[in-house]
């Protein structure tokens, strides 16, 4: 007795797509070259915040630049950060959407 294979819907496969990328990124995340990216990304980050304070009423133009550079470096740092948890909800959620 054979069970047969269901074709996803789209949002099984959206949740899917988004689980495995954030089971990759957790990969590296948890790798030693991971952790030295991590590391490397919260200094720059809190390079990033003395230097806003710095130039809060300076040139408004390299103000606005290292706003910008802080915002990538910041969620370059949340989704190593956040991989983990949102993993494992993406998971749970695919988990639930595969039972109905």
């Amino acid at each position: 007795m054979s069970k047969e294979k269901k074709e996803l819907t789209d949002d099984q496969k959206a949740v899917q797509d988004d689980f495995k990328k954030y089971q990759a990124i957790n990969a590296i995340a948890n790798q030693e070259g991971g952790k030295v990216l991590i590391k490397s990304l919260e200094a720059d980050v809190v390079a990033g915040v003395e230097m806003i304070i710095s130039l809060y009423r300076g040139d408004e133009m390299e103000l606005r630049v290292t706003i910008a550079k802080l915002s990538a470096n910041l969620n370059l740092l949340r989704a190593f950060k956040r991989s983990a948890k949102n993993e494992e909800e993406l998971r749970k959620e695919l988990v639930s959407l595969l039972e109905e």
